[in-house]
Parts: structure tokens; C-alpha cells; sequence
């Protein structure tokens, strides 16, 4: 049975007359395991979650100035305490130039921060596997087991769909 309701599509396997499970309609399933894929993504960068989601943002847009960054802070509700200046010094966004109109500085993601953006689109779409190793991954460092089930069953679903 599908049904719409609030414009979001369904779909409801009836098990009986008394029980229906829900079952999502849509052929891709990428934002399932995306709160895994930004835990691996702060382990592997040693960035907080905040710091993370802003460098999502500025990778997808690419050149910007201070002024610009201050405005993806807000759109992004990213705390303070993220400069451009200590984005620079970690290395994950660099000088490119000046704006001929306004001599404002530009910035880019730097090549770092492209392969991590990209290594985290890649295992959201299925494309790479998150490494089920502590050697080569450093959310499992130090013997934590804690994501190890779900590492293993995000790889063994995107291995089916492939």
C-alpha cells in the first residue's frame, strides 16, 4: 500500500490487518549511515563535528572570502570558534588570491580537504568501503569495537547494491 501524507512518499508492507511495516520508496539510501561516515571523518581529520560540517560547506562551494566564510558560519549555525586563520594553519583551506573587484583575499579547500570531502562522498554512495581495520582506521585506534558492527554492515550493504 503506498500512501502520501504530508508529501513525503512510503510506503507500508501489511503484515497482517493489525501490523504494517514501513518500508521507504526511495532507490537510494546514502543519509542511512551518514552519522558513521562524519564519526570517521572527525577521527581521521581530528576535527569536531563543527569544524567538519563547515569544511562540507566550503568544499562545496569553493573559492570564498573572509566575509563569505563568516556568512556559511551562520547558515551552518557553526560556533565561533572556528577562524580562517586556524582552518589555514591545519591545513585544510589555503590563500588562492585576491578578487579584482573588491581586493578582497580568496580561499580555497586545500587538496587535503578535497580527498577527505571526497573519501566521505565516496563511502556515503557506496563508491569506497570505511577500512574495518585499527590499522587503517582511526575510529577502531586504540581497540574501540563501538562501530566496528555497523562499519561491517555499511560495507556488506553497499557491497550488495554494487
Amino acid at each position: 500500500m503506498k500512501s502520501k501524507e504530508s508529501g513525503h512518499d512510503y510506503e507500508y508492507n501489511i503484515v497482517n490487518k493489525n501490523i504494517r511495516i514501513y518500508a521507504s520508496v526511495r532507490d537510494y539510501t546514502f543519509l542511512k549511515y551518514l552519522r558513521l561516515v562524519m564519526k570517521w571523518g572527525m577521527a581521521y581529520s581530528k576535527m569536531t563535528p563543527s569544524e567538519l560540517e563547515l569544511l562540507l560547506y566550503l568544499y562545496a562551494e569553493g573559492r570564498f572570502t573572509r566575509g563569505d566564510f563568516s556568512e556559511f558560519k551562520k547558515v551552518t549555525g557553526v560556533l565561533s570558534h572556528i577562524s580562517v586563520a586556524k582552518l589555514v594553519r591545519d591545513g585544510w583551506i589555503r590563500s588562492w588570491g585576491k578578487t579584482k573587484q573588491t581586493d578582497k583575499e580568496l580561499f580555497l579547500p586545500t587538496n587535503k580537504a578535497v580527498a577527505l570531502c571526497n573519501r566521505m562522498h565516496k563511502m556515503l554512495l557506496g563508491e569506497e568501503e570505511i577500512p574495518e581495520t585499527s590499522r587503517s582506521n582511526p575510529l577502531l585506534k586504540g581497540g574501540d569495537k563501538t562501530f566496528l558492527g555497523l562499519i561491517k554492515k555499511m560495507n556488506k550493504d553497499n557491497r550488495k547494491k554494487g
